[in-house]
């Protein structure tokens, strides 16, 4: 019994979560325009790449968990300009936009750069509104996740 009560207590949480404009509609989920936009921006990225995207999207995420085999460039000198410019081009993919996101992190080695950002709204952190970005040693954005 203590095992379900984690479910029970999330499946109540994401049944009371529905918003009252899809109640009615049996095929609306929460999120779905979330989930729209994401598609959207994965699209776009998907047409400016020359490599193949590997794409892990749980059923139940508005966002995807992970992008791989990027290959986005920017002019910008400064990784985190790239990275900013990255988030304002495609804000559906992490689900917030660039303004809402704040630096949490900066990890390099001589290989690559992870930059972690962390989502707030209206000043609080978001629970699980974490965005990680890695950059390879030229400067190309690699992964997202």
């Amino acid at each position: 019994m203590k095992r379900s009560l984690p479910l029970i207590a999330g499946l109540l949480a994401w049944i009371l979560c529905v918003p009252q404009s899809t109640a009615g509609d049996p095929s609306a989920r929460p999120g779905d325009a979330h989930r729209t936009a994401a598609a959207a921006d994965l699209e776009r990225l998907r047409e400016a790449q020359d490599s193949e995207l590997r794409v892990i999207w749980p059923a139940l995420r508005r966002t995807p968990s992970r992008v791989s085999g990027l290959r986005w460039v920017d002019a910008a000198e400064r990784t985190e300009d790239k990275a900013a410019a990255f988030l304002a081009a495609y804000p559906g993919l992490v689900g917030a936009r660039a303004d809402e996101l704040e630096l949490l992190e900066q990890r390099r080695t001589t290989s690559r750069s992870v930059l972690r950002y962390q989502q707030r709204w209206e000043g609080v952190r978001v629970l699980g509104g974490t965005v990680s970005l890695s950059f390879d040693a030229a400067g190309t954005l690699r992964s997202l996740s």
